[in-house]
């Protein structure tokens, strides 16, 4: 990617090279390092700058082709901020599947965060915080274990006491049944 070009042509020459959703992640891969080599180092700036600009949609699809290059620098903080700030809400379940699969331990603190608003929202959110206690199961540390086993052993629907436990691999000690927990 030429840093002659602007940041407008280059979100769009990024999402032409890394074509549609009907390619693998290895394939989607292959094909940005070969035509665009230095798309890693700049992906996490083009994100940012779509995220000020509240262009959520491009944003969006920016992450996933990021999430598929693996190790793109400054993409966990990137998603952190934006899930921080609130922005981007029709897009929190991605951002949260993602941070789990980054791993990234600074990012703790904010799941939580999301899992325990949306807990108190009384909105539709179970969707959102399956994806949150899966991101915590991956992530894993002290933190989110404690949290984890809360949810399993707290007063929390069937369904999300049974992925917790699932999670933490405690599923049995606890006595969960799957077909009376996700019934």
């Amino acid at each position: 990617m030429s840093r002659g070009i602007d940041d407008d042509a280059l979100v769009e020459e990024l999402i032409h090279v890394a074509g549609g959703p009907g390619y693998s992640r290895e394939e989607r891969q292959r094909r940005v390092e070969s035509r665009l080599p230095d798309a890693r180092e700049r992906i996490a700036f083009l994100m940012r700058r779509l995220a000020q600009r509240s262009d959520w949609s491009r944003f969006n699809t920016l992450e996933n082709i990021a999430a598929d290059l693996r190790d793109v620098p400054d993409l966990d903080r990137v998603l952190i901020d934006v899930v921080r700030s609130g922005e981007g809400p029709g897009y929190l379940e991605d951002h949260i599947e993602i941070l789990g699969e980054l791993a990234h331990p600074a990012a703790v603190d904010d799941i939580i965060r999301v899992f325990t608003e949306r807990e108190h929202s009384g909105g539709p959110s179970s969707g959102l915080r399956l994806k949150c206690i899966q991101a915590l199961g991956s992530m894993g540390g002290p933190s989110a274990r404690d949290f984890l086993r809360g949810i399993a052993e707290g007063n929390h629907p069937p369904r999300l006491k049974w992925e917790a436990a699932v999670e933490l691999g405690i599923e049995d000690e606890l006595g969960f049944d799957e077909d009376e927990m996700c019934g």
